[in-house]
């Protein structure tokens, strides 16, 4: 018996693998590459949405901070996805204008198809529908994992209501001033951040 059906549950005449199991192995060591301010860096995306719930004050903080960072990303890919798309438009008026001038220049009759067909043949032209096509997988990427972020952040307040709701059964009451400091240092953390992007 293989690994996979080890960890699986049969469901009438599917099979259904462990997903809890499955995807977590898939996440683990699973690396995306995005464009910063500073340069390519490199995510593993395992430890980006790790919580650590004996100290929920700190991951509190990192999530606001890592909401935020993803989010400029995001705003910077949009930008890069319009300029693309802006290149891309160049690249096609260029490439119509030399082939036109191309047929003008050697006598040869022309239809519009045949215009586009050497349109689409032309290697600058290619060449910017790639870069729009990556640009547009990064931001995809972005937005996917500022999502996540959101999704974790519901968790975070879900983990943090249960506690409180726990320490409220217990007699435990949570130091006011505390989370007054922890909102202060979100608060900074986020400022700082968009004061880097502006």
């Amino acid at each position: 018996m293989d690994e996979t059906a080890k960890k699986a549950t049969k469901v009438g005449d599917v099979v259904v693998p462990d997903a809890k199991d499955d995807i977590i192995d898939e996440i683990k060591g699973t690396v995306v590459i995005v464009n910063t301010q500073q340069g390519k860096k490199a995510f593993d995306i395992g430890k980006l949405f790790i919580i650590d719930e004996n100290n929920l004050t700190a991951e509190f903080v990192r999530q606001a901070a890592s909401y935020a960072f993803f989010a400029t990303l995001v705003a910077g890919a949009e930008r890069n996805v319009a300029k693309r798309d802006m290149l891309k438009d160049q690249e096609y008026s260029a490439a119509d204008e030399d082939s036109r001038k191309r047929f003008i220049e050697s006598g040869e009759k022309f239809t519009e198809a045949v215009i586009k067909s050497q349109i689409l043949l032309d290697a600058d032209y290619q060449d910017s529908v790639t870069n729009l096509e990556a640009a547009k997988y990064e931001l995809n990427l972005l937005k996917a994992l500022t999502k996540a972020y959101e999704q974790k952040g519901m968790m975070l307040q879900s983990l943090g209501s249960h506690l409180r709701s726990e320490l409220s059964m217990v007699g435990m009451h949570v130091n006011e001033a505390e989370i007054g400091k922890s909102v202060k240092d979100v608060k900074e953390v986020i400022s700082k951040r968009r004061d880097k992007a502006e």
